[in-house]
């Protein structure tokens, strides 16, 4: 009887892991897809120079205790005879103040700009990739949790 018990607890606790394991797939896909989608909205936004006004470096660590230096860039461009700062946060490679760059803005709310010019596909592979990963794990745990089927008789009696 304890064992049973036992099995039905491991059973319940693999089904939980492979929710959560599912869900997270999914939100790799559906983040994937938003993310390249407001990018694609954002393809016919008007494209200006930007200049480097700020930049704030910092050292940050991951869980192996790896430190890496990341950079808060601050941008400065013209839109409508206004200025207006975009930021791009916790860059790789650092700017030099008065350096450029292009960026595109958006024509009925000038203080929202990109400094993505084009669609970046890889964010939708990216969440297909997350949910190959996470999601399909996750089904074949919650597979595994769910009581096997019995085989259903052909209908021939002995």
């Amino acid at each position: 009887m304890e064992k049973t018990k036992q099995s039905k607890t491991v059973q319940l606790l693999l089904l939980i892991f492979g929710i959560v394991f599912f869900c997270g797939g999914v939100y790799f896909l559906m983040n994937g897809i938003h993310n390249y989608a407001r990018q694609f909205h954002q393809r016919d936004w008007q494209e200006t120079t930007a200049t480097v006004i700020r930049v704030d470096e910092r050292i940050e660590s991951n869980q192996n205790n790896s430190h890496f230096t990341v950079y808060d860039i601050y941008f400065q461009y013209e839109a409508n005879g206004q200025l207006y700062t975009y930021s791009i946060y916790r860059n790789n490679a650092s700017k030099n103040y008065g350096d450029t760059i292009t960026v595109k803005y958006d024509p009925r709310s000038p203080g929202d700009a990109t400094h993505y010019l084009e669609p970046e596909p890889g964010f939708a592979w990216g969440g297909l990739v997350g949910f190959a990963v996470f999601g399909l794990i996750g089904l074949k745990i919650i597979r595994s949790a769910l009581p096997a089927k019995k085989p259903r008789s052909s209908g021939h009696r002995k």
